[in-house]
C-alpha cells in the first residue's frame, strides 16, 4: 500500500502474484512469487527481494540506478538481502503491530483487491 502512495505518477503496475496470468506472463513459478516481491521491467529483466525494492525506488524517485548500485555493493547487498528476508519472515507481526497502532488512533484500515486487473495483462 505504501508503494501506491509513493507512486503518484502511476509509473508502476501492481498485480498480486496469486493471479495466474501474472505468473504466466512473467514466467515465474508460484514458489518464487510466494518467497519474494518481484519487479519485471519492460525489457524482461527480473529482480526479486531487496533488489526489486531498490529498482522500485529508482523508478519512483527518478534516481537512475542509484538505489540499485548501492544495493549491488557486496557488503550492503548481503545486509539488504538479510534485512529483506527477516522482514518477509516477520511480516505478519508487522501487520498486527500496524493494525494495533492504527486501531488505537481510531482509524480503520480497509484494503480491497479487484478481481480483474485494471489494465491489460502484460
Amino acid at each position: 500500500m505504501w508503494l501506491r502512495w509513493l507512486d503518484r505518477q502511476h509509473q508502476i503496475y501492481y498485480a498480486p502474484a496469486q493471479w495466474e496470468w501474472v505468473r504466466e506472463q512473467t514466467d515465474l513459478s508460484e514458489e518464487a512469487c510466494i518467497e519474494a516481491a518481484w519487479v519485471v521491467l519492460p525489457t524482461g529483466e527480473k529482480y526479486s527481494g531487496a533488489a526489486a525494492i531498490s529498482v522500485t525506488f529508482d523508478t519512483l524517485f527518478y534516481t537512475g540506478q542509484l538505489f540499485y548500485k548501492i544495493y549491488s555493493l557486496p557488503l550492503l547487498q548481503q545486509f539488504y538481502d538479510y534485512g529483506y528476508s527477516w522482514i518477509a519472515k516477520n511480516r505478519g507481526n508487522f501487520s498486527r503491530l500496524l493494525n494495533f497502532f492504527l486501531n488505537l488512533s481510531g482509524r480503520k484500515v480497509i484494503a480491497a483487491i479487484r478481481q480483474d486487473p485494471p489494465w491489460d495483462p502484460l
